[in-house]
């Protein structure tokens, strides 16, 4: 008596088995289901030109922002930290906010200073060009140029203004 089920043979072990509805191999757990070829992109919603961050939305875009700069997944970057793909997803949408051991953690992870994912990239631009022997001296003159430029203006309106 011959059986009338499909067999399959497993492309990774080379196994001879029939074809059950989990469609993976009993031996190696390879899938026999065809690879789709595209995948669908699920877009979030774009952020609103004229609508502030949120502290959770910046921090979450910062982090994403460090870890493609440093090359990684998410799932690589949850396997160094030993914690779920789905946490970084959660954290890089602004879902959810870590607390400070997450955010040390998260640091480390794209090998970063802690206060580079808090402070906005602009300040840390500027503290980072302030912390410059050369630039640090003119910072003094900035405030001294401004008071002039103010003063000029106060004075030309005040000559417009008769």
């Amino acid at each position: 008596m011959e059986d009338s089920r499909p067999t399959i043979i497993c492309e990774h072990c080379l196994l001879n088995q029939f074809v059950t509805e989990k469609m993976r191999c009993r031996r190696c757990k390879a899938s026999f289901a065809p690879v789709p070829e595209a995948v669908a992109v699920v877009q979030e919603r774009p952020h609103e030109p004229g609508k502030p961050l949120t502290v959770h939305q910046y921090f979450g875009k910062r982090f994403k922002a460090l870890r493609k700069q440093k090359g990684l997944s998410q799932r690589q970057a949850a396997k160094i930290m030993d914690t779920p793909r789905t946490y970084f997803s959660k954290i890089e949408r602004g879902r959810e906010f870590p607390n400070i051991r997450q955010i040390e953690r998260l640091a480390k992870t794209v090998d970063v200073a802690p206060i580079v994912l808090i402070m906005p990239e602009e300040q840390f631009q500027a503290r980072e060009l302030l912390s410059d022997p050369f630039v640090s001296q003119f910072v003094g003159l900035s405030s001294l140029m401004q008071r002039l430029v103010l003063s000029e203006a106060q004075r030309l309106a005040g000559r417009n203004g008769r």
